[in-house]
């Protein structure tokens, strides 16, 4: 034995006596801690402490940070979750990338894990994820596996927000797998930003992450190769004891799963084949031994075509593949095997610095394995745990390991022996625990180097979006007639160089139009294109208001946790938007010279955290909240007239918090119908009378909604909804989804939940199969539109974001609105009617009230025969836009003319209420 290999296994016994030793002193501590624990009750000296977690016997929670959760870098992951879950709480954390799947990789799957995830496309997909999922959950520890950007920047988001330590692990040299291997600074990767995230794990994100793996608080690895490179604790790829045991039964139940004769000799290679893992040196060396009885199992499917190329070179080798198997399986395949082979590729990048855990796999059920010299296996090859061979001995050294099998010398009890002793879970949890203080012990707040992370990923999303915002405003540019915005007020007019206001003294004389606080009752702003999306538009775009802040509806921070489960989680979903639509609104990125659009972002819980590197604040700072952002734009409450659109349940306390300068409320459903004979009718019905009985104006879009609410507001000014001018808008492509259907179109756009005529629908594509019915709308938990879309002309095509309306619409045929007839409908006032009109669209809908006064384009069906009818009728053709009746119609729904009408009420209204207040 050389010297080098002498002082290997020296170094090997040793840290096996003082892995021994330590684990025997921590056992011994654990039970002085458990007995101090009973009699004094003692708490963990951890920053945070989960206290339901402490009941439980824990010592806390822990997030395990993966940069990709649909693929093979969840394998470590796993077994890190493994290695903490006997005493935290763990939850598996991390994004699901779509260029390698959609969801969970395939052998954890069905494993017993808490998993908190999401799906993802790009950057501008990611960062608001990864911000609320962060925010959302409080952790006493984050374990970042592999020190890639999203994992690393989603784990440096969970020590911020629960200001906790981060140990990074590395298990591979990332840099492995790209060209460049030198570290970027941040300078480097600052100055392409845009381009280099866009894909956050490619190489220049990679090279920059590498540089910040000494930034955190404690640092493992997995071999012997990476401690050289980057220091840190040894955790091995490590199995559980338990799980991983080979027995007679098991190994014959095994061999028979695969196929495998009595008298073969089984070698088996698990997992993804490529070339520098040496599957096909091996089946080489079967093909030289030529013997029948040698056969190699591969299980994992083989996609590579340049080794699917090379085996073929190999005919005399006997080779069986098998599909993938779960981590559950892996014991009860590999226990099969005679011999598993890991002659890796010794100049290969990849191999200098990955052990395969096919190591721990094997030695744990007693196989033993024959490997190559690679650097990361020169300690286990050094102890004798492993056999070493190299490419040119490699087929003798399978026929000695075969004949030494088939003369009764077993190696299955050292194989065992030393797998216990190095490579499982009980060694490596001591290991571990001795990282975990190190990065408790570290821990005193955020490296310079990782608040550059942070702001690095949020500066370059904000540029990104905003140029997406942008570019959608270019294409989407309706035009304005902007006279019909202009005061109709003949005394406005005369005094057009100053406001009613200018009569008003003291602070109110600088006052030259109007400063508005709109609160929108949910928290899809500008999704939509909806009545309050509209007025709120126009407002800005009047020349006669002067700022706006725009709320949505509150949003509580442990609320969202629902939405990081891949089972309910849909990319490009609604609820997928809102999230987004929420980071948006906290970085000010749909910000204009008039109108600031923020959400108020709050959590009851006593550790509150952060969001984007601001605290969280309680949910009853909410008007103290409104009254900053109104200071934060310049404007006094006492000159702000507050809007909303009930239902908005803090209404009541907001206009006794702030004092307004007015209060309106525009009606536009009566939430009441949906929830009618229910405890929370109540609370509704509560809600609309308090805040319409302070509210100095009141709009609604139809009469009857209006007729409804007279109880709480006597004096009610109808406004209708309206639409933008799409038919003035040039000439668009048709939208890829609908290219592919076949036509005629006839299309709904809209809710598809509780207000259609499901009965009416399945008898009209019935009588219909000609024609292709489009759905734009969520669907995906609607039982009925699952089982309309049975139907092979039936087509639901998801939400669809209001900035792509007219494009689809123009290519519609027909616009359709089967609604049911009842009381929720009764009180609508329905906008895609108006949207219809305004894309120059037929239109036929079923016999339901307040469908505005919209001519022959639109006609009313009662019942499925003459819905039938209407819809032939329509099919022959659309109306004539440039015709002076249809333009007549457009000027007196258009947006531009509906936000007149409601400023000059509004100004006429509140006007003595100003000077008297004054």
């Amino acid at each position: 034995m050389n010297s080098e290999k002498l002082q290997l296994t020296r170094l090997t016994r040793n840290l096996r006596a003082l892995s021994s030793a330590a684990a025997k002193s921590l056992h011994e501590q654990s039970e002085r801690a458990a007995e101090e624990l009973t009699q004094f009750k003692a708490v963990s000296q951890l920053p945070v402490m989960n206290e339901r977690a402490a009941m439980r016997g824990k010592r806390g929670r822990v997030a395990v940070v993966c940069w990709d959760l649909g693929h093979n870098p969840a394998g470590r992951a796993y077994v890190l979750y493994k290695l903490l879950e006997k005493e935290w709480n763990v939850d598996l954390v991390g994004p699901v990338w779509s260029r390698y799947g959609d969801d969970l990789w395939k052998p954890i799957r069905d494993a017993d894990l808490r998993v908190r995830s999401f799906r993802c496309n790009t950057l501008q997909d990611f960062m608001p994820k990864a911000e609320l999922l962060a925010a959302s959950q409080v952790y006493d520890l984050v374990y970042v596996c592999k020190p890639r950007l999203p994992s690393l920047y989603l784990g440096t988001l969970i020590k911020q927000v629960s200001n906790c330590p981060m140990i990074v692990d590395v298990d591979d040299f990332e840099l492995a797998f790209f060209k460049t291997r030198k570290y970027a600074s941040f300078d480097e990767i600052s100055a392409d930003a845009t381009t280099a995230l866009r894909e956050p794990y490619e190489e220049l994100a990679t090279r920059y992450c590498q540089s910040l793996v000494a930034e955190a608080d404690s640092v493992t690895v997995s071999n012997i190769a990476l401690r050289k490179q980057f220091g840190g604790h040894m955790i091995r790829h490590a199995r559980d004891e338990s799980e991983f045991v080979n027995t007679p039964k098991t190994r014959r139940l095994g061999r028979a799963r695969l196929g495998i004769a009595d008298n073969e000799f089984a070698l088996v290679f698990l997992g993804t084949p490529r070339p520098h893992k040496g599957v096909g040196e091996v089946v080489r060396a079967l093909h030289e031994l030529n013997d029948p009885s040698i056969v190699f199992h591969v299980v994992g499917k083989l996609t590579d075509e340049s080794l699917c190329k090379q085996l073929e070179h190999y005919p005399d080798a006997r080779v069986t593949f098998h599909p993938n198997c779960t981590f559950e399986e892996l014991p009860a395949i590999l226990s099969a095997a005679d011999l598993v082979p890991l002659i890796q590729d010794l100049d290969h990048p990849i191999s200098q610095h990955q052990i395969p855990a096919k190591v721990s796999d094997a030695l744990s059920l007693g196989v033993p394995v024959i490997a190559t010299a690679a650097p990361p296996l020169k300690d286990l090859i050094a102890a004798g745990a492993i056999i070493e061979t190299d490419l040119q001995s490699l087929a003798a050294a399978i026929r000695f390991q075969c004949d030494e099998s088939r003369n009764g010398r077993s190696l299955a009890h050292e194989c065992r022996r030393n797998f216990e002793g190095e490579l499982g879970m009980g060694i490596n949890r001591v290991r571990l625990d001795f990282a975990i203080k190190e990065a408790t012990a570290r821990h005193a707040g955020m490296a310079p180097a990782l608040l550059d992370l942070l702001t690095l990923v949020r500066n370059t999303y904000t540029l990104q979006r905003k140029a997406e915002y942008a570019q959608q405003a270019k294409e989407f540019s309706l035009p304005v007639n902007s006279d019909n915005l202009k005061s109709k007020d003949p005394h406005r007019k005369r005094r057009s160089s100053q406001s009613w206001f200018s009569s008003l003294p003291g602070k109110f004389n600088k006052q030259k139009k109007h400063d508005i606080a709109f609160f929108w009752k949910q928290n899809d702003t500008g999704l939509y294109g909806r009545r309050s999306d509209m007025i709120a538009k126009y407002l800005a775009a009047s020349g006669r208001v002067n700022r706006i802040v725009h709320f949505d509806a509150p949003v509580s921070i442990n609320s969202l946790n629902v939405q990081f489960s891949l089972k309910t989680h849909r990319s490009g979903s609604q609820q997928d938007r809102i999230l987004h639509n929420i980071v948006d609104r906290q970085l000010g990125i749909v910000d204009d010279e008039i109108t600031r659009h923020r959400t108020f972002v709050n959590s009851s819980q006593p550790k509150r955290g952060v969001l984007l590197g601001k605290p969280i604040a309680k949910r009853d700072e909410y008007s103290a909240y409104v009254r900053e952002q109104l200071l934060a734009h310049d404007m006094q409450p006492e000159t702000t007239h507050a809007w909303f659109c009930p239902i908005v349940w803090d209404a009541s306390e907001l206009i006794d918090n702030i004092p307004f300068a007015s209060v309106t409320s525009d009606l536009i459903d009566d939430q009441r119908a949906w929830d009618a004979n229910t405890p929370q009718a109540k609370r509704l019905d509560d809600c609309y009378r308090t805040t319409l009985s302070k509210s100095d104006l009141v709009f609604a879009n139809c009469q009857s909604l209006a007729d409804a609410m007279l109880e709480y507001a006597p004096d009610i000014h109808v406004v209708p909804n309206g639409a933008e001018r799409f038919s003035e808008l040039p000439e668009m492509s048709v939208p890829e989804a609908l290219a592919a259907i076949k036509g005629p179109v006839v299309g709904y756009v809209g809710n598809l939940r509780d207000r259609i005529d499901w009965m009416l629908l399945h008898d009209v594509v019935s009588a219909m199969p000609d024609v292709s019915f489009v759905f734009l709308g969520p669907s995906d938990d609607t039982p009925n539109a699952v089982s309309l879309a049975k139907h092979a002309n039936v087509h639901m095509l998801g939400v669809l974001p209001y900035d792509d309306l007219p494009r689809w619409l123009s290519h519609f045929d027909v616009g359709m609105m089967p609604h049911i007839n009842n009381r929720l409908t009764e009180r609508m006032n329905p906008l895609k009617i108006y949207n219809y009109f305004a894309a120059g669209l037929p239109i036929v809908a079923s016999e339901v009230n307040n469908l505005g006064l919209l001519g022959e384009t639109l006609q009313i069906a009662r019942n499925a025969d003459e819905f039938v009818a209407a819809l032939n009728f329509a099919l022959q053709g659309k109306p004539d836009t440039r015709s002076v009746g249809w333009q007549r119609t457009m000027d007196s729904i258009a947006w531009d003319v509906r936000v007149g009408e409601i400023l000059d009420t509004l100004e006429s209204s509140i006007r003595p209420r100003f000077r008297y207040s004054a």
